[in-house]
Formats: structure tokens, sequence, C-alpha cells
């Protein structure tokens, strides 16, 4: 399971070890395992020729909460297989482990620090139950048709205060640190390998956010990231700022929009520096709505500015991710839309767009639910010739069993 397995298991001790040292405090765990029997269109992404191929898969998702006096403390780490009928050099196991700690330092100041470990063959995306949210949406749609395995770590530290009854600030800064290696496994000719590479990023951030009334308010960001492309002898640098709105109707909906510039340095040689991949001025904006109408729930999320993203040799410009779903007692039905844009640093007009749309319906029984979900992939493939589309489906049905549990450390 490799190094980040290892990785978890050490921060697993150390969370035995924090239970030690916290008589008293309030613990719950979960625990649920998942079992799919499916279909994939193209397994070898292959434009020309697609091949499917019938898949099994097992995932597991172990979780710990550890709650006490003004502290929190919660870790899941989720391990996946899938075997594959026909090809079995396609068989993989993929590992994601995550971390949130929050302290309250006092009446109105706020810790937190995040970690999140994973790796993955890219053709298949990091272990992740029910979508994870219009994030996951998100993440989904960046990069599932690469010939790449991805080994990825990102932590991220922020201190939040709030000064007088309607105003608070924030800082943070966060790391990340990406590497690819190529997944020989679907090694094709016509395609280009994928080199082995780094990226390294580094960021800071600073809000505001001040309450004009009961469901409205105003906030001021300004950000500043810097990524490190060793293999390329790339340094990026992205900077914004970016004017926001919340408003809040009640409990159940929420819109939040914000626009500010953006500036863009790219240093490498001059040399081999190729125009239009990344815009030295452009703009920062986000958008997004989450609304619960009854049994209804509808989240919109869009966001267009330079970030580390799942793909090697350049950052991702653009996400938009829609969620929706809706429940009938036992039953459940959900659909899902994602898109976004990828911006090369060594190809002129290296733009790349990747769609992904998906759907699910479940029936849930006590600790047991079963349910059938597809999912559609369309992505920029690069080869010899150029880019070409790579369109897949993958479709599944299976069986999730959870067990939920509470206790008190002693």
């Amino acid at each position: 399971m490799g190094r980040w397995a290892v990785a978890a298991w050490a921060m697993l001790g150390a969370c035995v070890a924090l239970r030690a040292q916290a008589p008293g405090a309030a613990a719950g765990w979960q625990a649920t395992a998942q079992l799919l029997q499916g279909y994939s269109s193209n397994v070898l992404l292959n434009p020309a020729q697609p091949s499917g191929d019938a898949t099994t898969s097992l995932m597991v998702d172990l979780g710990r909460t550890w709650t006490g006096p003004g502290w929190s403390f919660k870790m899941a780490f989720m391990p996946q297989g899938r075997n594959y009928a026909r090809h079995r050099e396609l068989d993989y196991v993929s590992e994601a482990y995550h971390q949130s700690w929050t302290y309250a330092a006092g009446p109105h100041t706020m810790l937190t620090w995040s970690t999140d470990l994973a790796r993955f063959p890219e053709r298949a995306g990091a272990p992740q139950f029910g979508g994870a949210g219009v994030a996951g949406v998100a993440n989904a749609s960046q990069a599932m048709s690469l010939n790449t395995v991805m080994s990825n770590g990102t932590s991220n530290f922020s201190l939040s205060h709030q000064y007088s009854p309607y105003s608070s600030w924030s800082a943070g800064v966060s790391g990340t640190l990406q590497a690819f290696r190529s997944d020989r496994s679907v090694a094709l000719p016509g395609t280009v390998p994928a080199p082995n590479s780094q990226t390294r990023g580094l960021a800071a951030n600073l809000g505001w956010s001040h309450e004009l009334s009961e469901s409205r308010s105003l906030t001021l960001s300004a950000s500043d990231a810097e990524t490190w492309y060793p293999e390329l002898a790339q340094h990026v640098r992205s900077s914004s700022a970016m004017l926001g709105v919340e408003q809040r109707w009640g409990d159940h909906t929420r819109l939040h929009a914000g626009l500010g510039p953006a500036w863009n340095w790219t240093l490498m040689p001059a040399a081999s520096m190729l125009p239009g991949s990344l815009r030295g001025f452009s703009y920062s904006g986000s958008a997004g709505i989450s609304e619960t109408v009854g049994k209804t729930q509808f989240g919109l999320d869009w966001t267009h500015r330079n970030q580390v993203g799942l793909q090697a040799g350049g950052q991702t410009t653009d996400t938009l991710a829609l969620q929706a779903s809706r429940n009938w007692g036992r039953w459940q039905a959900g659909a899902s839309l994602g898109n976004s844009r990828f911006a090369s640093l060594t190809v002129a007009g290296g733009e790349q767009t990747s769609v992904m749309t998906g759907g699910q319906i479940s029936y849930t029984l006590a600790r047991w639910s079963l349910f059938t979900d597809a999912q559609y992939f369309s992505q920029p493939m690069p080869t010899a010739g150029g880019l070409v589309s790579l369109r897949r489906l993958q479709a599944d049905f299976g069986v999730t069993y959870s067990l939920t549990g509470t206790g008190e450390n002693r």
C-alpha cells in the first residue's frame, strides 16, 4: 500500500496517543464498507479502439472523532482496491487519508489545521464516498483519463478572529506536494508517455468579513501562491484580490459571489517560454448557491483562478460543479455535473476542458444501502498527433454497510 499507508497508520498512532492525553473527551467512530460490481467502457484509455471490461471494487472508510472543551480532532482513512476481469495488469490499490483539528484559542479566536494524503491512478480518481459534495464533483472532472499515478499531500493552517460583533478577519497558509509517475499499465502506441515529475506549492491568504445585516455579509480577500515545477525548471507566482457578498435566506438558502483582479508571473528561461498558456493579467471570481427545500438539496459552485490542479505541467484555471439530490423515504436519487479547464505551462494554447457527469439511485435499509450509479467522462488526451477526445463510461451496482459508535476516552 506504499508510503502513504505508512504515514496514515503513523498518524493513527498519534491519534491513539492523543486519546491517552485527553481523558474524559468524547469520542465517536464510524466504519463503512462498499462493494461494487461494474463495467468500464474504455479501460485502456484508447480513443481509437475502446476496450471495455468488468470491474470489482472494494472500498473501506474508517473514521474517528475526538472532542473536548474547545477542541476537536477528526481523522479518516480510505483504502480502495479494484480488480479487472480481463485486464489484470490494470488492478490497483489506492489510499486516501484526511485529518482536521480545530481549537478555540479564546472566546472569539479559532485555529484550524487539516492534512490530506492520497495515492491513486488518475484513470480512477481518489477514493471517496458519495461524491463529497460539489468539491468532490469539481475534483472528479479534472483528471480522470490520464496515464499517470499521482501521490498528493496537502496541509492547511488558518486562524480566524472576531474583533467586533459584526466583523472578523482570517489568515491562512497552505502547502502542496504532488508526485506524478507514468502508469505503464495503460501505455499505448501513439500516446505521449507521462514523464515522472513533481509539483510543489505554497500559498497564503488574508480575509475580512463584515455583517451588513442578519442575512447579508461583505467579504474582502487576498491571496498569493507560488508553484514550482522542478522538471520543467519553471516557477509560477499568482496573486489575486476579491470583493464579495454573501446572502442568506433563512437556514436553507445561501448565495455568494465575488470578483477581483489577478496577476500571474511565469519565471523560466526565455528561450523555452511559449505564449498563450497563462495570462499575465486576468481576473479571479467565484459564485455559488446551496439550497435545501424539503427533501431536495441543490448545490452549484464556480471558481476562476489559477491553482494547483490534478495534472502535471500546468494549473487549473476554472472549475464548475453542480449537484442535486432528492429523498423519498428510503429512496434517494442524485445527479452531478463537473467541468474544469487546465492551462499548460509548456504548450502554446494548451488549454484543455474536461467534463464529468453522473447519476445515482440508492435504497437504504438500516445499516445497509443498495445503489446503482453511472459516470461519464470526456477529456482531451495528448498523443503523438496532438490532442484527441477520450470518452469513458463507468457504471456500477453495489452494496454499502455502515457502523457507527460513540464513547468516552478513559
